[in-house]
C-alpha cells in the first residue's frame, strides 16, 4: 500500500483487546505503539495497560508498560504484520466474585438485622 506521495508504504498490523476500535489498521513506516493507540481511538477503561502484548511476524513476542514507554520515551516503532493486543484488567477481585460478595454481606445484614429485632422482643 502506498500513501499518496507514492513514497511510503504502509503496513499492515492487527490490534486487539481492550481499544476503542480494534481491527486491521495500515500504518505508515516508523509508527510507534502510541501513535498506533491513538489511531485506535485509545484503550478503554478496562484496558490493563501494564500488560500490552507486542507478537512479531518473526515470532517473537514483547510485553509493554504504557506507564513504562511514556516516561522513558522508547515508544517501540512497530512492524508488518504485528500483532498488539491490549489485555482486560483483571483487577484484585474479579466482578462474579465481587457480586457474590455483594450478595453475601446482604443476606448477612438481612439476618443480623432480623437477629437483633427479634431479639429487642
Amino acid at each position: 500500500f502506498y500513501m499518496r506521495s507514492g513514497r511510503d508504504i504502509l503496513k499492515p498490523v492487527k490490534v486487539l483487546g481492550q481499544v476503542t476500535k480494534p481491527g486491521l489498521y495500515h500504518i505508515p513506516a516508523n509508527t510507534s505503539l502510541t501513535g498506533l493507540l491513538a489511531l485506535t481511538g485509545g484503550t478503554s477503561k478496562e484496558a490493563d495497560l501494564t500488560n500490552i502484548t507486542i507478537a512479531r511476524k518473526n515470532g517473537t513476542v514483547e510485553t509493554k508498560d504504557l506507564m513504562t514507554i511514556v516516561k522513558s520515551g522508547q515508544d517501540p516503532v512497530l512492524a508488518e504484520g504485528d500483532l498488539i493486543f491490549i489485555p482486560e484488567d483483571k483487577g484484585l477481585i474479579s466482578p462474579s466474585t465481587s457480586n457474590a460478595m455483594i450478595v453475601m454481606a446482604t443476606v448477612l445484614s438481612v439476618a443480623l438485622t432480623g437477629y437483633i429485632v427479634l431479639k429487642k422482643d
